[in-house]
C-alpha cells in the first residue's frame, strides 16, 4: 500500500542577501526604517519556522558585524585620545609573525580613509584578513571570535557567549549613544541559542 510520508525543512542554508531575501527581511542592511519588507516565502512550509530555523552565515554575521565597532575602536585610539600612530599600527600588523600558514592572508594596511565614518565598514580587509586580524590583537574581542568559529563548544561557554554578546552591544549603546546598532550587531544575538540547536556555526 502507499505510505504517507511528511518531511520539512531543517534548516536553511543560503548567503545572507539570499537567505534575508527568502525570508522577507530587508535587502538593504543599513535601512533604518523597517526590518520586514515582505511576507516570507517559508511559511508556506507547514513544518518551518523562520524565527527558529534561519541559521546565521557566522563568516558574514561575525566578521563583518564586528567591521563597524573596530573601525571605530581604531579611529577613536588613533585620531582622538591618540594612543598610538596609524603608521605604527600598520607596521605591527606587517611585522607579525602569523606563521606559514596564514601568510596568505595577512591583514593589509589600513589607511586613513578607512577609519572615516562611511558606508564601507572593511578596514581594507576581507572576512579571512579581519578574522587573522581579531586573532592577534588584543584590542579586538578575541574570545567571542574564537567561540563563535569553535568546533567544538560546551553548553557552559554557550550560555557564558551569550551573556557576554548581551554586555558587548550594550557597552556599544552606552559609548557610542548616536550611533545605531546595524541588523549584523543585533544577529549575534541568536548565534548562542543557534549554536544549541544546530551545533557549531563553523560548520554550517
Amino acid at each position: 500500500g502507499l505510505i504517507n510520508l511528511r518531511g520539512g525543512i531543517l534548516t536553511f542554508l543560503a548567503d545572507t542577501l539570499e537567505r534575508n531575501k527568502a525570508a522577507g527581511l530587508k535587502e538593504d542592511f543599513y535601512s533604518k526604517h523597517y526590518g520586514i519588507n515582505s511576507r516570507t516565502v517559508l511559511l508556506e512550509s507547514p513544518y518551518f519556522d523562520p524565527c527558529e530555523q534561519l541559521v546565521q552565515d557566522i563568516m558574514h554575521v561575525f566578521l563583518e558585524g564586528i567591521l563597524c565597532e573596530i573601525r571605530l575602536l581604531l579611529n577613536y585610539c588613533i585620531n582622538e585620545i591618540k594612543v598610538f600612530k596609524l603608521i605604527d599600527l600598520n607596521s605591527r600588523i606587517q611585522g607579525f609573525p602569523y606563521g606559514f600558514s596564514n601568510s596568505k592572508i595577512k591583514p593589509a594596511v589600513i589607511l586613513d580613509k578607512d577609519l572615516q565614518q562611511g558606508p564601507s565598514t572593511n578596514t581594507g580587509q576581507s572576512a579571512t584578513q579581519m578574522w587573522l586580524l581579531c586573532s592577534v590583537n588584543v584590542l579586538f574581542p578575541s574570545l567571542k571570535l574564537s567561540l563563535c568559529f569553535a568546533h567544538k563548544i560546551s553548553i557552559a561557554a554557550t550560555v557564558y557567549l551569550k551573556k557576554a554578546i548581551k554586555d558587548h552591544l550594550t557597552l556599544f549603546k552606552t559609548v557610542h549613544k548616536d550611533i545605531d546598532i546595524t541588523p549584523k550587531q543585533l544577529y549575534l544575538v541568536q548565534l548562542p541559542s543557534l549554536t544549541l540547536k544546530f551545533g557549531p556555526l563553523i560548520r554550517s
